[in-house]
């Protein structure tokens, strides 16, 4: 908004706009910080066997017509 005013030569400050937007309600609304639950490890994990866990990346996906 500011940069606008500016553009069409209205000399004003930012501060003074946002002052006014947040008087008047315009302003976006903003998201509220998630809690934060706990880890449940420590990011390594071990396998008891060989094989026993695979990590698949399922991002590209190929069919048959």
């Amino acid at each position: 908004m500011w940069a606008r005013l500016r553009m069409r030569d209205v000399r004003t400050s930012m501060r003074r706009v946002l002052r006014f937007m947040r008087e008047n309600n315009l302003l976006a609304p903003q998201r509220q910080p998630q809690p934060v639950e706990p880890k449940r490890h420590d990011g390594t994990i071990l396998a008891e066997r060989p094989n026993p866990m695979w990590g698949i990346d399922a991002t590209v996906g190929f069919t048959v017509a």
